[in-house]
């Protein structure tokens, strides 16, 4: 946590102040609206007295968590651009776009004023396919995934050795993975580069992934249950957050081998308490939000 802070507030909200008040001043917008870990942003906004809207990407962070990731370093960033700590937290913002289901979202960010809760939307860039063999399977899918910042081959060949022992069709999506590596799977295994993973999901009985908001948030909004293997970045809040809403199981990366991973997927395809929690939180983060008009100047 501590790694996350130095890279993203002592590192890189810096220069992204530089180049953003330039920008602001020339366009000359009513707001400025900015991902939930991009920490320069909320600063140039109010150098330029415009309000800052948070998009959520993840379960807000336990206090504990926090603390190592900020410690004094947001006070020293407003202290050094503006002169003085700012009234909002830059962590939301004057308005919060809350894209985690309440079951998974830090239960005391619940009641946070300017929290505005956004139905989470699967969606991937165009150019990927589903593959044919998806709608043709009799049986049921697990689609294997570790993201596509810090997959590696042996972590996905442990997962595949793992999952290829169910009596189960499985699609592997390697992503930053090279694949040179993982070796020749068994014949239910089908290995991609990438996948329409939005598209793919309705069709899915069980996720084996990474962890990451994307993957974790596509799989609720369709109620697929859930095995996390955790890496890095916001996975293991991530994690936390579902393993304690009792919505997945969790293999730490210490503990990865394929038996672990079999033995939670077998469990997760067939458990019928994990089921129904799934689809209980794809009814709530399925409920179409109405429309609302955020006057954040007022």
């Amino acid at each position: 946590m501590a790694f996350g802070g130095r890279v993203f507030i002592e590192t890189l909200a810096g220069p992204t102040i530089d180049d953003l008040v330039p920008v602001i001043r020339q366009v000359a917008p009513d707001v400025v609206m900015y991902g939930q870990f991009e920490f320069g942003a909320p600063v140039a906004a109010a150098l330029e007295g415009i309000p800052a809207v948070s998009h959520g990407v993840s379960p807000q962070m336990p206090s504990v968590a926090r603390e190592a990731f900020v410690g004094n370093r947001l006070d020293e960033l407003w202290t050094n651009y503006s002169g003085c700590v700012p009234a909002f937290d830059a962590f939301v913002g004057a308005v919060h776009l809350d894209i985690i289901p309440p079951r998974v979202q830090h239960v005391a960010f619940a009641d946070q004023p300017g929290r505005v809760p956004m139905q989470p939307i699967p969606w991937n860039e165009p150019g990927f396919d589903v593959p044919e063999f998806v709608q043709r399977r009799s049986r049921s899918l697990v689609y294997l995934t570790l993201g596509t910042m810090i997959a590696s081959d042996d972590a996905l060949r442990a997962a595949i050795d793992g999952v290829a022992t169910l009596d189960a069709d499985v699609l592997v999506a390697r992503g930053s993975a090279p694949g040179s590596s993982i070796g020749s799977v068994p014949d239910n295994v089908h290995v991609e580069a990438f996948v329409d993973q939005a598209r793919l999901m309705p069709y899915v009985d069980l996720v084996v992934h990474h962890g990451g908001s994307g993957t974790m948030l596509a799989a609720l909004a369709c109620g697929v249950p859930q095995v996390l293997i955790p890496k890095g970045a916001d996975q293991f809040l991530n994690a936390d957050r579902m393993a304690g809403a009792g919505l997945a199981s969790v293999i730490l990366p210490s503990d990865l081998t394929p038996d672990a991973v079999a033995t939670a997927a077998k469990v997760a395809l067939v458990e019928p308490d994990r089921s129904a929690a799934h689809h209980s939180v794809r009814a709530s983060v399925s409920v179409i939000v109405e429309a609302m008009l955020v006057t954040v100047r007022t």
